[in-house]
């Protein structure tokens, strides 16, 4: 089975208004964090051809029209998460730099009922459950090295792409 780490955000936040969203909806950016995933048989190391350490360092967007830390059953939860920035990749479990790349990222949540995630500090909703939620979709891609595009429609799970580049 092949799988992607999973970032989770917690440091700095800075909310930004903004006139073009609902009374209900709030955007916060996130910066100055870094997160470090390892990838021993997927994305990354396969196009490195040896397991290897990812880290991050993103501004993460983000936008969601419920109040953090709220659970409606009657609500649908709708979440949009956006980020871009740096991946320092090195060999596996050391500080041996490969290189540096660009990457993008884009998350979309559905949840009506909010009963397929839960609340993480920053704030953010972080999915626990994807087959019992009404949409999702995700889109990952270190630039030049492997793009990963999943999505899911009321439970039913699709990879659209899967490719290392220069590997697929």
């Amino acid at each position: 089975m092949k799988k992607l780490g999973i970032i989770v955000i917690g440091a700095f936040l800075i909310v930004v208004a903004s006139s073009s969203l609902s009374a209900k909806t709030a955007r916060y950016i996130f910066t100055g964090w870094t997160s470090t995933v390892t990838h021993t048989d997927f994305g990354a190391a396969i196009y490195y051809e040896e397991p290897v350490d990812l880290t991050y360092t993103p501004e993460v967007s983000l936008t969601v029209n419920q109040e953090p830390d709220v659970y409606d059953p009657d609500a649908t939860l709708r979440q949009n998460l956006q980020m871009r920035g740096t991946v320092r990749i090195y060999r596996a479990g050391t500080s041996e730099l490969i290189e540096e790349r660009e990457f993008v990222g884009h998350e979309r949540i559905v949840d009506e009922g909010m009963d397929a995630g839960t609340w993480v500090p920053g704030p953010r909703y972080l999915f626990t459950n994807l087959i019992t939620m009404e949409a999702f979709d995700f889109n990952w891609e270190v630039k030049g090295v492997f793009h990963f595009q999943h999505k899911v429609r009321n439970g039913e799970s699709i990879i659209l792409r899967y490719s290392v580049h220069g590997r697929a």
